[in-house]
């Protein structure tokens, strides 16, 4: 039995398209919003100066580093870096939105690395 490699790529790209798409829109909406339920934390105030003119890509990314600080508060926290009591006031729903998305980000980027060496190594 044979596996056409492209029905594989594309359920991997297919999904992974998406939650860029979704990313965005996230960041473009609702990144305002999202950075004022955090208005005490100095990383995330300094991420605004630094990048709030590089427009969409910077709203992406400052949206991508607080999707990392909701995910794993700890060490931000323990640098002083971050309000712990804002991380957990956080809203539920919009925190397994933003965490979601970067965790299908990275699935599909490891899947796509795992693909890669599979076809590497795969006989032809």
């Amino acid at each position: 039995m044979t596996v056409e490699p492209a029905l594989i790529w594309m359920s991997i790209l297919g999904p992974g398209c998406l939650a860029v798409l979704a990313l965005f829109y996230v960041a473009h909406r609702h990144l305002d919003a999202i950075e004022a339920l955090l208005a005490n934390s100095k990383y995330i105030g300094d991420l605004r100066t630094t990048f709030s003119g590089a427009g969409l890509i910077g709203k992406v990314l400052r949206t991508c580093v607080i999707g990392g600080v909701l995910m794993v508060p700890g060490p931000y926290a323990r640098r002083g870096l971050i309000d712990l009591s804002e991380v957990k006031r956080f809203p539920a729903g919009m925190k397994r939105v933003i965490v979601g998305i970067l965790l299908v980000l990275i699935v599909c980027f490891f899947m796509m690395l795992a693909f890669r060496a599979w076809t590497y190594v795969s006989p032809k």
